[in-house]
């Protein structure tokens, strides 16, 4: 009887170790994190089941980067690098590197290869269609925060505020206007 209760007490105390190290970790890039801010775009503002939020695309990360592998392996990852911006822009990505470390003291965002050929012409089928896909890549809010963020996000006038740390794990701090004269964040 001891013995049972010994091991569920010990499968609890795993379980609960495991459930707090989610939050942990997302607290961990809060903390330690370099604030960046990046352009982004839309990609579907809303859907029913999910309730409202915004998804978006960060701007400039895609095949189109140097070091894009064509031939990678679907899940594996690449790092992002940014360059220095610009006086009063956001940054901007400039390519991709196989570690965080390439990027030196540069911010750099952690992205997986998706092979996803759904979405491809026959061309690409072929070839894999690999993209990069990156997280954070959607902002939950209220209704009426979502209902704001909506059109600045349509006229492509909306930033992510991201927490990066230097392996590339990012925390999504606010999803927010941007003007120029609001600075880059860093």
């Amino acid at each position: 009887m001891r013995r049972d209760l010994i091991a569920i007490a010990g499968a609890l105390a795993v379980q609960a170790a495991l459930v707090a190290a989610i939050p942990l970790h997302e607290s961990w890039i809060r903390a330690t994190g370099r604030t960046i801010l990046v352009a982004v775009d839309p990609v579907d503002p809303y859907e029913p089941l999910r309730g409202y939020h915004a998804d978006f695309t960060y701007r400039g990360i895609d095949q189109s980067l140097p070091g894009f592998d064509g031939n990678a392996a679907d899940g594996s990852s690449a790092w992002v690098l940014f360059g220095a911006p610009r006086r009063n822009e956001p940054y901007a990505p400039v390519r991709l590197v196989s570690s965080p470390a390439a990027a030196g003291t540069a911010p750099a965002l952690r992205v997986r290869y998706s092979i996803d050929s759904r979405f491809c012409d026959e061309t690409r089928k072929r070839a894999g269609c690999r993209t990069l896909r990156v997280t954070p890549n959607a902002w939950y809010a209220d209704e009426a925060s979502a209902a704001a963020i909506r059109p600045l996000l349509q006229s492509h006038q909306a930033v992510a505020e991201l927490r990066v740390t230097r392996d590339g794990d990012a925390s999504l701090m606010a999803l927010r206007p941007f003007s120029p004269g609001m600075g880059s964040g860093g």
